[in-house]
């Protein structure tokens, strides 16, 4: 919509109303955009840091990191690119091992989700600085690569999803394989109820 919009100001046709409903629209979707994009984040790394702490409460010497890395990990410059990929692994190893599920061939997504992320972070930059500012042809460039960032991340998301998932269900097989009740049972005391 933004690029007909553009191809018709280059053509000499300027319809303001038209300029002024898509800057609105364009700041409604941003807005949107960002907002949804840091709940993901910020759930993602609660999870992530939580399935951390399970593993750790389960078999600490079988941690590489202190369960705090799985937060700070993510924003520390250089170590971001390495830490939560080798954290995650050590979830899904771990979690698997710990309820005695096999791990063969599946751990494979991992691997595939951390380089879906890098590479469409990567992507999604390079898509970001594509054409320009300077005239109409170079906007009408730009507007066309800025879908196609955040496009590029969907596949880690969906890989992320699947991750989730499968240690979600990992955990739940080790809670029941040890006899533990639900892991949210020790914030109620007999006393309370």
């Amino acid at each position: 919509m933004q690029t007909s919009l553009l191809q018709e100001f280059d053509m000499g046709n300027v319809d303001m109303d038209k300029a002024e409903a898509n800057d609105l629209r364009h700041v409604v979707l941003t807005v949107f955009w960002l907002g949804a994009y840091l709940t993901t984040i910020i759930t993602f790394i609660m999870w992530f840091r939580r399935a951390y702490n399970n593993l750790h409460t389960v078999n600490p010497e079988g941690c590489e990191y202190p369960e705090n890395w799985a937060a700070i990990g993510w924003f520390i410059p250089f170590l971001n690119l390495v830490r939560p990929y080798q954290i995650m692994r050590e979830i899904w190893d771990g979690t698997f091992r710990n309820a005695g599920m096999e791990t063969e061939g599946s751990s494979s997504i991992v691997g595939l989700w951390w380089g879906l992320y890098i590479g469409g972070n990567i992507l999604s930059n390079i898509f970001s600085r594509m054409g320009g500012e300077d005239n109409i042809g170079e906007m009408i460039t730009s507007s066309r690569y800025a879908g196609y960032g955040a496009l590029v991340v969907l596949p880690a998301l969906v890989c992320a999803i699947v991750m989730i998932n499968k240690v979600e269900v990992a955990e739940q097989k080790m809670r029941e394989e040890m006899h533990e009740p639900d892991i949210m049972r020790h914030l109620v005391s007999d006393s309370a109820v």
